[in-house]
């Protein structure tokens, strides 16, 4: 039933898309005339002549709704830009060090990916176990230091060579997929435990970091063949402050209510990243002038939190734990934060219908969170990474990198005597 419904949605996107309304226009005003031709003259009207009208409306309709539905709606388009991430994980195996899923497989039923593209840069210690009726104390999680620069990324002379007249190209598939330009926040080094931040844009992020695999109109290599020593070195990924991409800085995480729901979402075919997969509460990119203006990391995930999830305000939530600084393989080293947010009852678990199908809240079997720290005991985490898992498995989709990676690192942060694998 699941898969029915959102196939519907589905449906129901692309009739009220605004690229599609012509060709639907075109394609209704067709069968309008044909059908009045064969009212109005039932005798007289010869075939020919309908049915010319109708090849020629089909013919035109077609073509056109093609490009602007299919192209957007029903083609994979992020794996045009981006290899898998099975593949990209097969790349680099010895290469960089991938998050391994270890913890969640061993509360798992159902199959779960041996790595995940994704490289943990700084990573949260575990709290406590949760003894009896005593919550224990608050999960260690990391506190992001930010600074801003007044540094602008501009495309180093190398990338730019490498794009040459294809850049033109990017900016039209940018604006086909009916991607928009800001200003985002760019971490060019960390130092001293503190992030420091400078401006870019997310095209550019969209050219280097979400666009690594796309061949170019000349055959040549893809940027993530052509700039292989730029982006590893002996070591592994380079660092940020070497890295020749845009890289700006994304969030996001789990949103669990004190009712003891967890919230999830069925990710659209036209976002940029993560397509058609169950994602998590929520993701999206930090934006440059509010870091600049003085927001804390914290903010921006709670900003996220209330763009995604309709019933949610920043006054709901209770507790912000940042479990990991990870950057993500497959994208080019991109950094995201991954963070758990615990909040208030919501009257309602619906999701902002721009970035999501539908949503998915997931009961896990508690009747009341007060505080949590009852969230981060080791068996509690696990049962409720179980009844996530379960619920993915019955949705249309297979649960997105994010979402598995925010779930591996709440178990292990869960889990205080488990060494870090990463």
């Amino acid at each position: 039933m699941r898969r029915w419904r959102i196939r519907y949605r589905q449906l129901r996107r692309i009739l009220a898309d605004e690229d599609a309304r012509p060709g639907l226009i075109v394609l209704g005003l067709g069968g309008v005339v044909a059908v009045g031709t064969l009212v109005v003259f039932p005798r007289e009207a010869p075939s020919t002549i309908v049915g010319l009208v109708l090849s020629a409306t089909a013919s035109f309709a077609g073509a056109y709704l093609s490009y602007a539905i299919v192209a957007k709606h029903l083609m994979s388009t992020e794996r045009e830009r981006i290899n898998t991430p099975e593949a990209v994980c097969e790349r680099y195996r010895g290469d960089v060090d991938l998050l391994e899923p270890s913890t969640v497989r061993t509360v798992a039923d159902a199959s779960v990916p041996e790595r995940l593209p994704v490289s943990a840069v700084i990573e949260a210690d575990g709290g406590d176990s949760v003894a009896g009726d005593d919550p224990g104390p608050a999960p260690d999680g990391i506190d992001l230091d930010v600074e801003v620069d007044d540094g602008v990324y501009e495309f180093p002379a190398s990338v730019r060579g490498y794009f040459g007249p294809y850049l033109d190209d990017l900016r039209e598939r940018f604006e086909t997929e009916g991607k928009f330009n800001t200003r985002k926040a760019r971490p060019c080094r960390i130092a001293d435990g503190t992030v420091h931040i400078e401006e870019t844009t997310y095209f550019r992020t969209f050219c280097t970091n979400f666009a690594p695999d796309l061949t170019p109109p000349n055959g040549g290599p893809t940027l993530r063949e052509e700039f292989r020593h730029e982006f590893l070195d002996d070591d592994g990924l380079v660092t940020l402050a070497d890295s020749p991409f845009s890289n700006h800085l994304g969030g996001g995480g789990l949103l669990i209510t004190a009712d003891g729901f967890a919230l999830l979402g069925l990710r659209t075919a036209d976002v940029t990243v993560g397509e058609r997969t169950v994602g998590a509460s929520f993701s999206g990119n930090f934006e440059f002038r509010n870091l600049r203006a003085g927001a804390a990391p914290a903010d921006e995930l709670l900003r996220e939190a209330t763009e995604e999830v309709e019933s949610f305000d920043a006054s709901d939530a209770r507790a912000v734990v940042q479990l990991a600084l990870v950057r993500r393989v497959d994208w080019l080293g991109k950094p995201d934060l991954h963070a758990f947010v615990f909040a208030d009852e919501l009257e309602t678990h619906a999701r902002t219908p721009e970035e999501y199908y539908d949503g998915l809240s997931v009961d896990l079997g508690i009747d009341r969170i007060e505080a949590v720290e009852e969230l981060f005991d080791p068996t509690t985490a696990s049962d409720c990474v179980r009844r996530i898992l379960a619920a993915s498995d019955r949705s249309a989709f297979d649960p997105g990198v994010n979402l598995l990676s925010m779930l591996e690192l709440w178990l292990r942060t869960a889990d205080a005597d488990r060494p870090s694998d990463v």
